[in-house]
This record gives C-alpha cells, structure tokens and sequence, in this order.
C-alpha cells in the first residue's frame, strides 16, 4: 500500500513539477508526451469522474487572471475546451434549509453534458479543476473520452454540510443528499447519450477549509471521511464496474486562514493508507494570495495553481481509469 501511494505521489510530483515550474518560470505551454502511438481504440466503457468538496472544487479562480498569466495559445485551448472530456455540473445552487454565498454562483450546464472549458466554476467568469484534469486526460489519452459530474458548495464542511447516513454527528444533510441526487441526474442523462455501460471510475474531492476552522472537527475528519466516502461508495456501487470507486484526495495548501490544517491532512494521509484505491495529492507548493492583482483573495487558488491542481488529480486519474 505504502509503496501504491508513494509511487504515484511521486509521479505526480515529477510531472507537475516540470509543468508548472515552466509556467511560472517561461510562460510557456506545457507539453506532455504523445500516447497516441499505444492508444489504438476508445475504451468499451464510458468512464465518469466525479469532482466535489467546497470552494475550491466547485472553482473561485478568475478566467481575468488566467487570461493575464498563460500565453494566447493556451488560453484559447481552455476557452474552446476539450471535445473528448465532456462535463455535467451543479455549482453552488440555493438549497431549502442551506446556507448561501452572498454572491449566489447558481452555475450549472441546464441538464447537459458539454465539453469542459473556462466558465463552468461558481459563475461563467471562474473556473476550477476540471480545466486541468481535462487538459491532462486529453494529452495523456486523445482518443479515449471522459465524462466529469462536478456538484460542490462553497464553504461546506464535511462534518456538517456533506454529512452523509453512516455518520454520527448530524441528520444527514440536505447537501449530501443534492450532491447524490445530482451524481444520480448525471448518469440517467449519460444513459441517453451513450450505449457504452457506465463505469463511475472515481472521485475527486477538494475539501476541508471549513473542518479546520475548529480543532474538534478537525479530529473528526478521518473518521468522518471513512463513513461520506463509504456511503457514496455504496450509493453508486452499481456503477463501480466490478472494482472499488477511486477517492482521490486534495490536501489543505499551505495558508494560514486554515487554523487547523495540518491536523486535517493528517487525517488525509491516513484515510489514504486505509485501502488501495484510496489517493492524495500534495498541495503544499501552490499559492492562494497572488490574485486578483487589485485584491487578492487568500482563500482560493491563482490561477495557475488551479490549472495545476486539476492535472495533479489528471495524473493519477491517468493511471487508474
């Protein structure tokens, strides 16, 4: 297991570093490896990738500021989008009995698939990690097609928000029970657009600002974690194509608003040690406080970090699809 975990952790540092220190350093786009040459024919199944968790899943970045930072090239490729990953989203919604964001994103793709490009983050002018996870799965296997179901809410806490029926603080929760709804919503609408058997391949989850606000619900977070994912697990094991859903799992960066977040990426990096198609990426070396240039905001990724966060979680999607 430790082995699994330290190899793919490792590979993703490797990739990821290159990419983004030519980023930061050159400006220049990133070129991954032609597989073309052993990729001979689409997969038999229409594979499907799950993203949630808070602000930073559902995607707070401006398309201004990427619009500023990565050459005309690149962004006109995220501005026109990925033909072969395609993505059916619910961000930020209003919900009976639920908090909401004072700016309301209410973003969502109107019941559609649609290929995966700028706009589909808390509102058309942001974005978030299915930009990166698109353009990694779409360099790595240009002839295979994904689909992404993308349902989040800014400042949700697991403990509390995404509590799920296995877990024993709170009556499960009215975005838990949105977020399945929506999972649910999205494979009936693939079903109608494709013939190919489904396979819900894994889940993406960018989450645990709101948990290490408080040292006690920081505790919590891996036994929490244990019973959302097992729930979700079970809610669509129908759809798991005979193996196990993958969790792959976004740490806390580095930021000092997350009062006890240390604490929650221990617990990370233990549930990820509790099984084999559990994962986390590292997150340490991203920035929160450069963007926008007139006022940042320190609670969500630049730009650039966002792009690179969505290819940390394509790098290991790359693998275990």
């Amino acid at each position: 297991m430790k082995v699994k975990i330290c190899f793919l952790l490792s590979l993703v540092m490797l990739i990821s570093g290159i990419f983004f220190g030519c980023q930061k350093g050159s400006n220049s786009e990133s070129q991954a490896p032609d597989s073309s040459s052993f990729e001979v024919e689409e997969s038999k199944t229409a594979k499907v990738i799950v993203i949630s968790g808070q602000s930073n899943a559902s995607g707070f970045t401006y398309v201004s500021s990427l619009r500023s930072t990565v050459p005309d090239g690149a962004f006109k490729k995220y501005s026109d989008g990925f033909e072969n990953v395609k993505i059916y989203y619910n961000v930020d919604t209003i919900e009976p009995n639920g908090y909401t964001w004072p700016t309301i994103g209410c973003n969502t793709s109107e019941g559609e698939f649609e290929n995966v490009k700028l706009g589909q983050g808390h509102t058309k002018e942001r974005f978030g990690p299915e930009i990166g996870i698109a353009e990694y799965l779409s360099q790595e296997h240009p002839n295979e097609t994904y689909y992404i179901i993308k349902c989040s809410w800014g400042s949700a806490s697991l403990f509390n928000d995404f509590a799920s029926p296995s877990m024993q603080n709170y009556a499960t929760s009215v975005y838990y029970d949105k977020f399945i709804s929506v999972v649910q919503a999205g494979l009936d609408k693939l079903k109608e657009i494709t013939d190919k058997p489904i396979e819900l391949r894994a889940f993406c989850w960018a989450q645990g600002e709101k948990d290490s606000a408080a040292k006690s619900n920081a505790m919590n977070y891996g036994p929490n974690l244990v019973q959302f994912v097992g729930d979700f697990r079970k809610a669509f094991e129908e759809y798991n194509g005979g193996k196990e859903i993958a969790f792959i799992d976004a740490e806390l960066g580095l930021n000092e608003k997350w009062t006890c977040g240390d604490i929650v990426n221990q617990h990370k990096a233990w549930f990820a040690m509790q099984g084999e198609n559990n994962y986390t990426i590292a997150t340490s070396d991203l920035t929160y406080h450069n963007e926008p240039a007139e006022k940042p905001d320190v609670y969500h990724f630049d730009s650039l970090s966002m792009i690179e966060l969505g290819r940390r979680f394509g790098a290991i999607l790359s693998v275990i699809l």
